[in-house]
């Protein structure tokens, strides 16, 4: 979605990016609060998994908005620099929430890249606002995916 907005030439910033994505997002979360007795968009049966599915596509999708305001100036999507927010404007305290949230969605046994990925996303974060024991923590549990991913390598899908 970012892609393609800012190659239209719609998202030069990084604000840009946040209202670009925001509709998405926040179809995902209608649809995570929909009560199938009363959408048809639905269905009763796969109701659990859509809500979870949906709260881990948000987190995700928050994840992405993260690592990028991380980047801060050298932030490029599809050729195009996007100007950074205020620094102070970086970080929100669901920040760490959302990540955490996309990091336990992806199990080590089958998606340890994922995991770990947003395990160094949060890691970053902690860092960028100086809350070292937090980052050392993240550190902790990647490393522990890692080693409890070790026995399904074998298992493990690589696109």
């Amino acid at each position: 979605e970012i892609a393609l907005c800012s190659g239209s030439g719609l998202i030069s910033s990084l604000d840009d990016a946040e209202k670009a994505l925001w509709p998405l997002r926040r179809s995902f979360a209608d649809i995570e609060d929909a009560n199938p007795l009363d959408d048809d968009r639905v269905d009763p049966q796969l109701s659990p998994l859509l809500a979870e599915f949906c709260r881990a596509a948000q987190a995700i999708i928050d994840g992405v908005l993260i690592e990028m305001r991380l980047r801060g100036d050298h932030c490029i999507v599809a050729g195009t620099r996007l100007s950074p927010k205020n620094p102070e404007k970086y970080a929100f305290d669901a920040d760490e929430e959302s990540l955490f949230e996309a990091a336990n969605f992806f199990v080590p046994e089958t998606a340890p890249l994922q995991r770990v990925r947003w395990l160094v996303t949060l890691k970053a974060l902690h860092e960028f606002k100086g809350n070292w024991v937090e980052a050392a923590e993240s550190l902790i549990t990647s490393a522990r995916t890692i080693s409890d991913a070790i026995p399904h390598l074998k298992d493990v899908w690589r696109p």
